[in-house]
């Protein structure tokens, strides 16, 4: 439990998270055939090294343990997610929902960032406040449509 717990580990698999999210980051329309093969390889590279982390994770921590902890549950689905992604069913091919919990991931590795937190709070503050402004904005407008009638 102490080896999978590790900071060295975590920083390992955030590593590991950055780089597979570089790699969705370079997929692009008429790729050439060698990068696709490449970025392909390295999707199977990263799931093979997260469904290991997750095969460590699970007998070290229990499987309630495990899954009762909301981010190790995540890193689960995502597993599983991109797993399922792997298998050649046309009506799972381009599934763009599992891709987007493998991006995900990534918010992994910014609850690790100081400040992160805040920023995202105060992101979330300054969204409602615009949305009290612009329903503002939109009332004067009503009202001065109606004066102006």
């Amino acid at each position: 439990r102490k080896f999978v717990s590790s900071a060295a580990i975590d920083w390992f698999i955030s590593t590991l998270i950055i780089l597979n999210s570089v790699s969705f980051a370079l997929v692009f329309d008429n790729m050439p055939k060698e990068l696709e093969d490449v970025l392909q390889y390295s999707e199977y590279f990263f799931v093979g090294l997260f469904s290991i982390e997750a095969a460590l994770k699970i007998p070290a921590f229990g499987l309630r343990g495990y899954f009762l902890n909301p981010s190790t549950a995540f890193d689960v689905t995502v597993v599983l997610a991109s797993l399922v992604g792997f298998i050649p069913i046309p009506e799972l091919n381009n599934l763009s929902i599992i891709q987007v919990f493998r991006v995900a991931r990534i918010f992994r590795v910014l609850r690790k960032v100081k400040g992160f937190k805040k920023l995202l709070r105060n992101v979330v503050l300054s969204v409602t406040n615009v949305v009290n402004l612009l329903l503002f904005i939109m009332l004067t407008n009503i009202i001065f449509a109606i004066i102006g009638s």
